[in-house]
């Protein structure tokens, strides 16, 4: 599974070095004659043709899925220009002393998703899930490209956003339609303005605020900087990290209070029942971080596992492993412009192989030996 698995990744990698991310008709060409060229050495060569499937299938998938993201993109017809453009506003608005911002999901005049910046301090209040009519002047998406500078530009094609720009003032900015459909969106928003006033007077509030619902618009200015310079900017916001404590805690917790009933036990196996309460755990906490790529990548990663003790499977912990790259990339194949997708594999794998090292060592050298092969790694 774990060779099938990084031919997948290889394949969808090799896509993304092209000077292009649109796949042409003659790749479409050159990937069918892969396929009858696998059917052709499938029975001599098995693992081979098998192997060069799986590497066929991941180019395909991320050409077919890059291809569809390059269409929601903006025409040039409606770039560096005012125009009207109603729709929807998505996720939750992130607001500044001077400015909010959101993402807009456009259905008039055209179809996308658009970041935007309403600046000033007079605007009305944002609430996700709104249809607003705004008066908008958009750009296309751009960024430097200082060589192992930030690429924003990738960024935004990895977050599918087809354009940026803001909001201008005008009358015809308006109101349409107050959201009356109950959503896990409007949900943390109602969540965030219940703990705002609980939250205003302590000093790491806005950190709280990022931890539970994944927002981290009211994070100070200095504690950003903090972050930055103790390299923990990844631990001030919902992470697959907080994701794998939340639901290891609740897994072993559930493990310990079943195991406590002689009687509970024979009816369900500890292991199999706190599974169970671990899976709900990751997908109730993702859930409530608005199910984020990276929270999405960390409770695919929890729910492989959590469903193969349900299912009562012994697999390789490799195999596990390599079905979770699997699930993420065919979820998101567009993953591999995140840094944080590397370092999340990158870093289970060195852990798994720490894990399987010194085995005869007391519980302290092996947790002592892991954290010194994290750090050098």
């Amino acid at each position: 599974m774990l060779i099938y698995a990084l031919n997948f990744l290889l394949g969808i990698s090799v896509f993304s070095f092209k000077n292009t991310l649109e796949i042409s008709s003659t790749e479409w060409m050159v990937i069918l004659c892969g396929f009858l060229a696998v059917l052709t050495l499938f029975k001599r060569y098995k693992s081979l043709a098998l192997n060069g499937l799986v590497f066929l299938l991941g180019f395909a998938w991320m050409g077919w899925f890059s291809t569809q993201n390059l269409n929601t993109h903006v025409d040039d017809i409606y770039l560096n220009q005012s125009i009207l453009v109603t729709g929807i506003i998505a996720d939750l608005p992130e607001s500044s002393p001077d400015k909010t911002k959101f993402i807009f999901s456009a259905n008039s005049p055209f179809k996308g998703r658009v970041k935007l910046s309403w600046y000033g301090k007079n605007h009305p209040d944002l609430q996700t899930g709104d249809a607003w009519q705004l008066q908008l002047k958009l750009k296309r998406n751009n960024g430097y490209q200082n060589l192992g500078g930030f690429d924003y530009e990738q960024w935004l094609f990895y977050k599918q956003i087809g354009a940026t720009g803001y909001v201008r003032s005008s009358e015809s900015n308006q109101l349409i339609e107050a959201n009356q459909v109950s959503s896990i969106d409007q949900f943390r928003q109602n969540l965030r303005y219940s703990l705002q006033p609980f939250l205003q007077s302590l000093d790491f509030g806005g950190v709280i605020n990022a931890l539970i619902i994944g927002d981290r618009s009211f994070i100070k200015d200095s504690h950003w900087l903090l972050f930055k310079a103790t390299n923990t900017t990844h631990l001030s916001v919902i992470s697959g990290l907080h994701i794998g404590l939340i639901s290891g805690f609740v897994f072993l917790l559930a493990q310990f209070l079943w195991r406590r009933c002689q009687y509970c036990c024979k009816r369900m196996p500890a292991q199999v029942l706190a599974a169970y309460f671990g899976l709900t755990s990751a997908f109730l906490y993702a859930l409530i971080a608005g199910f984020s790529i990276p929270t999405g990548r960390a409770f695919i990663m929890a729910s492989v596992v959590f469903i193969s003790l349900i299912l009562r499977r012994h697999h390789n912990v490799w195999q596990l492993y390599g079905l979770a790259l699997i699930l993420v990339l065919a979820n998101n194949p567009l993953s591999i412009f995140s840094v944080g997708f590397w370092l999340s594999f990158y870093v289970v794998g060195v852990i798994i192989y720490g894990v399987k090292q010194h085995q005869d060592k007391s519980w302290l050298f092996r947790a002592l030996y892991i954290q010194l092969l994290i750090s050098v790694a």
